[in-house]
């Protein structure tokens, strides 16, 4: 089976995760196409400013499953980002990232119930992917595809075709795990952006921060 996730930050690691997880315990194949411009996802690149903070608390931030797991499938433990920080963070960091090595010099002093930057919170997310990779079966592959799907057209009940601007390609099911997406402005907001403009002043409407 052909899936196709549209989303290469948390949502659709995790749902990758899960994928596998079931397939590894059904012993079925699976091809899963993980389209994104960026891994993992334009909101948590790792070239973004570090004053930019993650607003949920390190220790409680995870892509992984525990005991607690109420939606079936085996659990597959493993650190939270705190966790993932103080011990092998610093060494990802400094092979995968080199930019954020400075910021990741002070690790060890990472409070567990403070805010990190949403870099590092990506850099967790990229040696996740990688985790995921080094534990698939021969009968499981996962790509990761550099590019936006510009349209998607079902072909039937359980097919549909996929565009990019360098490729086409048919798979039996797909899941938008897009997050945010960029905002259609208001009428209110329009007004605001073309005072602005006529003004020669910057607006800046709803919109991913390391982008504005």
């Amino acid at each position: 089976m052909k899936i196709a996730i549209i989303g290469a930050g948390p949502r659709g690691l995790s749902l990758s995760e899960r994928l596998i997880a079931h397939s590894k315990q059904n012993k079925q194949a699976i091809d899963l196409l993980l389209f994104d411009p960026f891994l993992p996802g334009a909101v948590w690149r790792t070239d973004q400013s570090a004053d930019l903070l993650l607003n949920s608390v390190t220790s409680q931030v995870t892509l992984f499953t525990d005991d607690t797991l109420s939606t079936g499938g085996p659990v597959v433990k493993g650190p939270t980002l705190y966790e993932w920080a103080v011990t092998e963070g610093k060494h990802f960091a400094a092979t995968h990232a080199p930019e954020l090595v400075a910021e990741c010099t002070a690790l060890d002093s990472l409070d567990p119930n403070g805010h990190c930057s949403r870099a590092l919170y990506g850099l967790y997310q990229q040696w996740f992917y990688q985790q995921l990779l080094k534990e698939l079966p021969e009968s499981i592959t996962v790509n990761h595809l550099s590019d936006s799907v510009s349209s998607l057209t079902p072909l039937s009940k359980n097919r549909y075709q996929l565009t990019t601007a360098h490729h086409t390609f048919l798979v039996d099911a797909v899941v938008l795990a897009t997050g945010h997406s960029q905002a259609q402005l208001s009428a209110a907001e329009q007004r605001l952006a073309a005072a602005a403009e006529n003004n020669g002043w910057f607006y800046a409407p709803p919109a991913n921060a390391a982008d504005t």
